[in-house]
């Protein structure tokens, strides 16, 4: 059965936004569960030496993981603005657009890790005793990375457009496989931690071979031809800006923590072992954080190509009000269970281990609310592509005394305010783009994306055409008559 995705600019923003909302956060959490398994199975099958090693990179891993679901989550933004226009066309390049710059961008990092990746073990002070080890585990999985790249293509595009239960699907049956494969590899063929590593590459295969299987079979609107990778060099800027500030910023707490973990891998193994095991739980408790983030570029996304602003400012509304809530929870349990689930993921009753374990996430969970609010107004923005949009006023301190923002027919909205220099401005904006300016001092025009993309095809086709005309005469391009004056008939025909 051929699907087209799933609306996110009908109907009431928080039901939306949780609809959304859950399966990506399960999908998240079963992805999770690949480097929780690995820990698990790792320390309570090859002991604390061989746990500690896969601790002190595992974060080298959630950096690139983090960055290439930022990268590819940036690039569907832009196709769920396209979708959300319902301009299918925009929609296959951005498409044909993830898939090229992705694997381009991927290349180069994946490479340039892979060359440096025993220096950088020890930058990170990685313990001679684990040194080997950790190389093993780690060399894997940065050489899986383009699985993982391809895999967040598929699962971000198709959440682009509003399904977010079909990756859920495929990743429940690569996380069960990665279980399976994880003890195979381990004990069955004596593997060691890379068994762990190459277990997690072959689960993330799957899921990719079973996402692409299944849009080639129910999304014709995700399929693209040859001609959709000819990209133009605004496409390809708009993309790139796009999806590498969201794959920067999705980067920036793991970057800290790599940094942090540089410091942690020299105090022992048994903090490292309590630090990778409080790392696993505070990235499961920040998972909802993040996935409202991530919802909330595809919701303002697909709104904001619809047109559709004041609907974004609700659905912000309402996900903070769920990020704050979830951010209290936290705050509970990390004064209550915390000192259980370190125990349980590192597999130990080790009292040194727990104490630090449970300290860690303490401290942590104290600041949760502030990243709801960073992480949430983050994606929103990213997802209307403007960092100045006025939709934020509600948010922010502004210029204005007092600001009233009206819809207009045909899905412009005008922003009416006091302005504090004295007088009053007003400003039109159609799509997201302005249209319409007024500080007191008269209006000003400006042109809309798509009007100035028709003027750069208009002057393109002018030119063309007046100096095919010179270079007939072979006179001065100032002795040519206006080619309007000419043969106007024919240049209207062409342009």
């Amino acid at each position: 059965m051929k699907r087209n995705g799933a609306n996110l600019t009908e109907g009431k923003p928080v039901k939306l936004i949780l609809q959304f909302a859950i399966p990506v956060f399960l999908g998240n959490l079963f992805q999770l569960f690949y480097g929780l398994i690995d820990t698990k199975i790792v320390g309570s099958t090859l002991g604390e030496g061989a746990l500690a090693a896969v601790g002190s990179v595992s974060i080298l891993y959630n950096l690139l993981t983090g960055f290439f679901n930022g990268l590819t989550l940036g690039f569907s933004v832009v196709t769920a603005r396209y979708f959300g226009a319902g301009d299918n066309e925009k929609l296959k390049k951005s498409v044909a657009g993830t898939i090229l710059l992705g694997f381009i961008t991927a290349a180069i990092l994946v490479t340039g890790v892979f060359i440096f990746l025993r220096p950088l073990l020890a930058v990170m002070h990685v313990p001679a005793e684990q040194k080997e080890m950790a190389y093993t585990y780690i060399s894997i999985l940065v050489l899986g990375m383009f699985v993982t790249l391809a895999y967040n293509m598929c699962a971000n595009v198709l959440r682009a457009i509003g399904d977010s239960l079909t990756p859920l699907i495929f990743l429940i049956l690569a996380a069960v496989l990665n279980v399976i494969l994880d003890y195979v590899c381990i004990l069955a063929f004596s593997m060691g931690v890379g068994g762990a590593a190459v277990a997690t590459v072959i689960s993330q295969v799957v899921s990719v071979v079973l996402c692409v299987i299944h849009i080639k079979k129910h999304f014709p609107i995700l399929q693209v031809e040859r001609r959709h990778f000819k990209l133009k060099k605004t496409e390809v800027r708009t993309m790139l800006s796009g999806g590498l500030s969201m794959g920067m910023m999705s980067s920036l707490v793991n970057l800290g923590t790599l940094i942090l973990q540089t410091g942690i891998n020299t105090l022992g193994t048994s903090v490292i072992v309590a630090h990778t095991a409080a790392r696993k739980v505070f990235e499961i408790w920040g998972l909802p954080v993040t996935v409202l983030g991530s919802t909330m570029a595809t919701y303002s996304g697909q709104n904001y190509g619809a047109g559709k602003y004041d609907r974004i400012t609700s659905g912000l509304k309402a996900a903070l009000l769920l990020g704050c809530g979830w951010a209290v929870m936290v705050m509970i349990m990390a004064y209550t269970i915390a000192t259980y689930l370190v125990g349980f993921i590192a597999s130990t009753d080790s009292a040194e281990i727990l104490y630090w374990g449970t300290t860690y996430l303490r401290v942590d969970m104290l600041f949760e609310m502030v990243c709801v609010w960073i992480v949430i107004l983050r994606n929103t923005m990213q997802g209307v592509g403007d960092y100045r949009t006025p939709i934020f006023s509600s948010f922010r301190k502004n210029n204005n005394l007092a600001e009233k923002k009206l819809a207009l027919a045909g899905g412009g909205m005008l922003s009416c305010s006091i302005l504090t220099t004295g007088g009053y401005g007003a400003e039109i904006q159609y799509q997201g783009a302005k249209v319409l300016t007024n500080t007191g001092r008269g209006w000003g025009y400006e042109m809309t994306p798509a009007e100035l993309a028709k003027k750069d095809e208009f002057y393109s086709i002018y030119w063309n055409e007046y100096n095919s005309v010179k270079g007939k005469d072979g006179v001065e391009l100032r002795e040519v008559q206006d080619y309007l004056d000419t043969d106007r008939p024919s240049f209207e025909a062409r342009a």
